[in-house]
Formats: structure tokens, sequence, C-alpha cells
């Protein structure tokens, strides 16, 4: 690329050209490129204006991938031209007041150098005060915490409007898992390797996506909690050209459960724990595919359990979760077998081990049979002064603590070496 004369070029647009805000008010608090350019109006006489725009069409490193070209967004792509880019460049210049820091923009796609992206799930069910780092490249962060951008305006914009009100719902994330990611977006189907990006582009995005739902799966077990993925998008940096020309943003209706039943089981406890949530993530990824695989339905039908709103479905749900954690070598003696392999798992406290087995033991008897039986949960008789709702929480309480355990271990207790299979 020819840098010096692009300089040139970019140095009379801003002796020529001028720029302004259309309204001055909050603006000067945000930097936000996005935030920046939607407030903002950049006018340079038709003639530089195509003088910038020849020359990027005939620079062949930025013609071969923005003339008739597209911009990869995750599931979707969007279609850029020359024209669009002479937007961006002129936009980005007056925002940056600096014809280098356009310039280097503009290897991004011209060179080989990957543009800086991150792949964000908004979540509610979950909280956390500070910015935590659960790997390498992903981190937990407050909602509030997240850049301005496309998706932030349109979400606040959401939430005053008649549909979010329909809803009945708080729709307001709490928190984020934001996971970063570098990768050249830019495709052009004159470029024979053009599918070829496309396709690893395509298996990175999916690939993060799949370990950002894995994370969420598993920052259920911390609590016990059951997030929910409200939003979900891709942002790239700033110095992306024409970053902000493919903003999508997919709102996740179908998976949000009302937590109010929350405060109505008494859960204030459940407290969740970042930290934690840091070290069982990176346990987990150290676990077999064979024990990954087999704790994916208890996680699962823990969650369940804990978005249902009768007592019933959650038994049954739990039930389902602690019978394919504990027992799938047998279809007998299911309440008792259950009991004795529960409380192996709090050994070193007798005491704890105890009262655990005792509430399994009431549970299974108590709640979960008289669900599945179809009859009426009104007491239960194992525990004195305690309500069936209280011990079907904390059965999930153990349920959860089951799973932890066996993480931080790496492994699933030897049933035939410790005679409790028969």
């Amino acid at each position: 690329m020819d840098a010096l004369t692009l300089r040139n070029i970019l140095f009379t647009c801003l002796e020529k050209g001028t720029s302004e805000l259309k309204d001055q008010a909050g603006q000067s608090e945000s930097t936000s490129f996005f935030k920046f350019t939607e407030n903002f109006k950049v006018d340079v006489p038709v003639n530089i204006r195509d003088s910038l725009h020849e020359f990027l069409s005939n620079e062949p490193a930025i013609s071969e991938q923005f003339e008739d070209g597209w911009f990869f967004q995750g599931n979707f792509s969007v279609g850029i031209n020359i024209k669009k880019l002479t937007e961006w460049v002129l936009n980005y210049l007056f925002f940056k007041n600096d014809p280098d820091a356009t310039i280097k923009a503009l290897e991004i796609p011209t060179s080989k150098n990957k543009a800086n992206l991150s792949v964000i799930y908004t979540l509610q069910g979950i909280s956390v005060n500070e910015p935590v780092q659960i790997t390498e490249s992903t981190h937990l962060v407050p909602y509030d915490h997240l850049p301005d951008s496309y998706q932030k305006n349109q979400i606040k914009n959401f939430l005053k409007s008649p549909d979010a009100i329909l809803f009945s719902r708080n729709l307001k994330p709490e928190c984020a898992i934001v996971s970063k990611n570098n990768l050249n977006p830019f495709l052009n189907s004159k470029n024979q390797k053009a599918d070829d990006k496309k396709k690893h582009a395509k298996d990175l995005i999916e690939k993060t996506q799949n370990e950002l739902e894995q994370m969420v799966y598993l920052l259920s077990v911390i609590g016990p909690c059951s997030p929910d993925v409200l939003y979900q998008w891709i942002n790239y940096s700033d110095d992306t050209p024409l970053g902000d020309a493919a903003m999508g943003l997919s709102l996740r209706l179908s998976e949000i459960t009302p937590h109010f039943i929350l405060s109505l089981l008494k859960r204030a406890h459940w407290n969740f724990d970042p930290v934690q949530a840091k070290v069982l993530i990176n346990k987990y990824g150290e676990l077999s595919e064979q024990i990954q695989h087999r704790l994916k339905l208890p996680i699962g039908r823990l969650r369940n359990s804990i978005k249902r709103n009768y007592i019933g479905d959650m038994a049954i749900e739990i039930g389902i979760a602690l019978e394919a954690l504990l027992l799938p070598d047998t279809n007998v003696e299911l309440g008792y077998r259950l009991s004795q392999r529960v409380a192996y798992f709090f050994n070193d406290d007798p005491e704890r081990r105890d009262h655990v087995k005792k509430v399994i033991k009431t549970y299974y008897r108590d709640i979960r049979s008289v669900a599945v039986h179809g009859g009426e949960i009104k007491k239960v008789k194992g525990i004195p002064n305690r309500d069936p709702m209280q011990i079907q929480c904390e059965t999930i309480e153990i349920c959860a603590d089951i799973i932890k355990k066996i993480i931080m271990s790496g492994k699933y207790p030897d049933w035939d070496k410790l005679y409790l299979k028969e």
C-alpha cells in the first residue's frame, strides 16, 4: 500500500474538511467509536472525497478485499464495498485526528494482521461485582462494564419497548461472559481462498460459542444457580474497518424463565462465587471426554430443576440428575442405593454425611415418589420442622455439591471397589 500518498490525502481531508457533533450533551464522557460516529458528522469537499475513493479503488491490496466483498459476523456476513470503506476511513480519521492511526487500521485487512473480536453472552441469574478471568481468553464481567456499542444501545431501547413489558420479565442482563479472539473477517468472492477463510472464521466462532455455552452450563453448579443467556453478539475492535457495519444481536427469549420464584424458595443463601467458577471451569476442561459427556445430563437436569416453578417438576428433574449421576448401573432399590452413594461423597464429615443421607431418603420417599405417582406434596416425615420446598432446595444443593466434587477429583467413584454395588 502506498502509505505516503494515502497520508497526503488524509492530511488534505483534515485540512479542508470539518466535523461536528450533532449533540454535545453526554458525548464527552465516551470515547466509543460507535457512540461517537452515531452523533458525528463529517463534511469533506466532494473532489477530496473522490480522491480518497479513487486511491482506495486503485490500491490492489484494498480493492481485492473490499470491492464486492463481505464482512464475516458469526452466523452471517454483510456486503462491503469501496464506497462504504471511504465513509468509514473519513469517520475514523476525524475521530482519531490521526492519519497514521487510520493507515494502521487499514493494514488489518490488507496484510496478515487479524482483527480483535469479542464474542459476548449476556446473562441473567448470576452477578459479579468486578471482572473475573475464567480462562486465558474468557472473562466474566458486570454488564455495565461492557463498552458502549450498537448492541447495548439496542438492548436499552428494547427494554423501554412494549414488547419487553409484555413479557413481564426483567430482561436486563446482570453480567456477561466475554471471550476474546482474533481473525481476519474480510472475504471476497474473487479471492480463491475465500471459502477456506470463511470456513476457518466460521469454525473459530462456532468453537468459541460452544465453549461459552458449556461454561454457562457449568456456572449452574456454582451456587447452585440457573443463568439464562439473554442476548449474544460479536464485537470487533474499533479499529477494524467497517466493523461497526455488521452489528448482529440475538435475543434468546425461549430460554428465559421468570426468576421471581427464587425469593419464594428462600434461596438467598445460594451465593454465586466467581472465583470458584474459575477453578471449576478449568478443572472441567481437564476431564476426559467420557466424564464430560457423563456429566452433561446431570448438569442439564440440575438447571431444569432450578428453573421449574412447581415442586413436583423440580423433584422429578433433580431425581433424573441424581440417578444419571450415581445410578447408571442399576434400577433396583433406587432410594436406598441413592442415599448410600450420595453419603459417600461426604465421608470426611460424619455429621454432614448422616444429615445428607437423611435428606435424600426424605426427598426420595416424600417428594419424588409422590410427584411421580401424581400425588399432592404436602409434608415430609423424615426430618422434623422442615417443609417440602426446603428439602427440595437442599437436595438441589447436594446434587450440585456432588457434581463439583466429581469435577474437582477428576473421576467417578468405583462403586464395585467400595462395595456399594450389589
